[in-house]
């Protein structure tokens, strides 16, 4: 039974690429051509794939008459870099260079943001689900010898931990997908800050979010962090930074963001500490170093 896990032998293709590759025009065909492109170069520790003929490219069910077409079209539309004359493809991992119309308007990045927020939850719900119908799979199964044969023995399913016999009986799933659906309501309020964010990053940066930026900025989103202090520290930061400092990443700014907040709410409870009566200079010690 095939059961790939993600610490196998993998090649690594930037979510950026992936996603760029899902939402432009490409045909099924161009896109199979892609992938091979992409597995056999840099899936392999290489820039570049060599092929020996167009009946290679049959291993992807494209007859080697279509293949100069495709090949063409990839090339004009500035997706491939192809030494025709060495039968040399090398793909062009600079987005901004293709030619290829998006399918839709809508961002990607949207949809990345709220399976952030809920990946979790749809995990837990997956383990229960798979649990309750019968279908969990064990990934390492036990194996015993008889007569110097190795025999797999089947394992006995394992019930997850977050479920008891009560539960099971009771199927709290719905609660789970209350949970998600909350979850997603929680994402879809962050949009417009987290729109705002990212379009504040590309103004301070010149640089547009990655979904690294996503993870990052969800991160600052969660622990509940006031828009204006986020944009502020950013603001701050960009303007103190060294000329030959260059900011890549939302994540620069992450550790000074979440300094600001808990200075600032150490300073909001100080005051709310002194009208209710504390001692004066209780709380000096917070104030030592400002």
């Amino acid at each position: 039974m095939a059961n790939p896990q993600p610490t196998d032998s993998h090649g690594i293709i930037a979510h950026d690429i992936q996603e760029q590759l899902l939402v432009r025009d490409f045909s099924k065909q161009q896109l199979k051509i892609i992938y091979l492109v992409i597995r056999l170069s840099w899936g392999c520790g290489a820039k570049a794939w060599q092929y020996e003929s167009y009946r290679d490219f049959e291993v992807i069910g494209i007859p080697k008459g279509h293949i100069e077409k495709n090949l063409t079209r990839l090339v004009n539309n500035n997706i491939f870099i192809w030494y025709k004359k060495y039968k040399i493809l090398v793909f062009n991992k600079n987005y901004d260079q293709w030619i290829v119309e998006k399918v839709n308007t809508v961002d990607i990045k949207k949809l990345v943001h709220q399976s952030l927020q809920n990946g979790n939850l749809v995990t837990k719900l997956v383990t229960d689900l798979s649990y309750i119908n019968g279908n969990q799979v064990t990934e390492k199964a036990e194996h015993s010898y008889i007569n110097g044969n190795q025999v797999t023995e089947k394992a006995e399913r394992q019930k997850p931990e977050s479920l008891t016999d009560e539960s099971v009986s009771d199927h709290p799933i719905e609660r789970l997908i209350e949970s998600i659906n909350t979850t997603t309501a929680i994402a879809e309020n962050y949009d417009s800050d987290f729109e705002e964010i990212g379009n504040h990053f590309t103004h301070l940066t010149g640089r547009c979010i990655n979904s690294n930026d996503c993870v990052s900025i969800t991160e600052v989103l969660g622990f509940g962090i006031d828009l204006s202090i986020v944009k502020d520290v950013m603001t701050k930061l960009v303007k103190k930074k060294k000329s030959d400092t260059t900011i890549r990443t939302f994540k620069y700014f992450v550790e000074a963001i979440k300094e600001e907040d808990k200075k600032i709410k150490a300073i909001k409870s100080h005051e709310g500490a002194v009208e209710n009566g504390s001692e004066e200079g209780e709380f000096d010690y917070l104030f030592t170093n400002r």
